[in-house]
């Protein structure tokens, strides 16, 4: 890019550099025209045809050494004797004057002016100028054309305790549209443990109705616990169980067959690497508030006003994160990253969303999807039928 910017200056300024170097008189015409309207095509073959203009004549004066420096006259032979007494002769009746009898004099002695070594013309100014417009537009053109074939990178800013703005990844409107179909889905009643007595539920529906992707509806089946407080989308066949604390806190596992439910928490073990796990908090306002502060400014500032101390827990550095609205952020674990997913941490990348709103005593609630990227589209149905579910305040 650079070449192609300083050969562009200098075929800009070409008439000046041929004005130079014919040394046309008008060298400074020259320039003011290329420079001032060259750019207008006319401008530049104008000053082109003045570049290329033959100098008109010119009687240079002459300069003679001076009396110390002037060579010694010859000393006049036989011949030019009778010559030099009929100039002198027209000299002294006023035929010749003084100036005009020296000329013929030395004439007829063979005497020659002393020549002056050639002196070396500097170049005019206009073309300094030029030169050093070329210059100047290399030396911009040449760091950016150097700097843009560099590719860029972006990195995460370091986390805080208590985050001003979570940064943004890339929005799912920005993946390509695909079908999709209203399905019905089969409904599967995870086995369930309570923190306290429960009294008989109702059976659930044997099928719940959901828009999905249309190669995908065959593949998945609707996961809740046995009060249907909490329902998820996995894939079919997958095992699953829940839990009901006595605050109501609901927490659903949906995991693939031989595996174990994920021990929330925790590290990750070989058993446990596949998951859909899906929790609410209820209105336990300290649980609610310390699971969102990393994410969400407003939880962070209603944990410090209530309990006078910072967000207890960090964002991971590489955590990514996008809003999806002012109550709802979805995130990314990258594998091996413990973060705001539970699970995170294991074999493959932890996708989630979470809410929070701030006065509400229903909680925030979060659904965390742990599969290899093979099946990341069934992570984005799982994630998206939880945030359509619970993403309201």
């Amino acid at each position: 890019m650079g070449v192609v910017i300083l050969v562009g200056a200098a075929l800009y300024f070409l008439p000046t550099l041929i004005g130079s170097i014919r040394k046309v008189v008008n060298i400074g015409s020259v320039f003011a025209i290329n420079l001032l309207l060259g750019w207008t095509l006319i401008g530049w073959a104008v000053a082109l045809a003045m570049a290329l203009r033959t100098n008109p004549p010119h009687a240079y004066p002459q300069f003679w050494g001076s009396p110390a420096t002037s060579p010694p006259a010859q000393q006049p032979r036989a011949g030019h004797l009778d010559q030099l007494e009929r100039l002198a002769a027209l000299r002294e009746r006023g035929a010749l004057s003084d100036q005009e009898f020296q000329q013929l004099k030395n004439q007829a002695l063979g005497n020659q002016p002393p020549q002056e070594p050639p002196r070396r013309r500097p170049l005019p100014w206009p073309v300094w100028v030029a030169l050093a417009a070329a210059v100047l537009a290399l030396a911009i053109a040449l760091p950016w054309a150097l700097s843009g074939s560099q590719p860029r990178t972006r990195s995460n800013p370091p986390s805080t305790s208590q985050p001003s703005a979570p940064p943004s990844s890339t929005p799912p409107s920005s993946t390509p549209a695909v079908a999709t179909v209203n399905a019905s889905l089969p409904l599967v009643s995870c086995p369930t443990s309570y923190g306290v007595a429960q009294p008989g539920s109702a059976p659930l529906p044997p099928s719940v109705n959901l828009t999905v992707p249309s190669d995908l509806a065959s593949h998945l089946s609707v996961y809740s616990d046995e009060n249907g407080s909490m329902k998820l989308v996995g894939p079919n066949g997958w095992d699953c169980s829940a839990s009901v604390g006595a605050d109501g806190s609901t927490t659903v596992e949906v995991f693939a067959p031989g595996e174990v439910a994920p021990n929330l928490g925790a590290a990750f073990s070989p058993q446990q690497q596949e998951a859909i796990v899906g929790s609410e908090t209820s209105a336990c306002v300290g649980c609610r508030e310390i699971q969102a502060c990393p994410l969400f400014t407003t939880a962070a500032t209603d944990y410090l006003n209530d309990y006078g101390m910072s967000c207890p827990k960090t964002r991971p550095g590489n955590e990514s994160t996008y809003i999806i609205s002012s109550g709802v952020i979805a995130f990314e674990d990258p594998a091996g990253v413990v973060g705001d997913g539970n699970p995170s941490g294991g074999p493959y990348p932890a996708n989630g969303v979470m809410t929070y709103y701030s006065g509400n005593y229903n909680g925030s609630w979060l659904d965390t999807c742990t599969m290899p990227n093979s099946d990341h589209a069934l992570c984005t149905v799982a994630l998206n039928a939880f945030v359509a579910w619970y993403g309201s305040a």
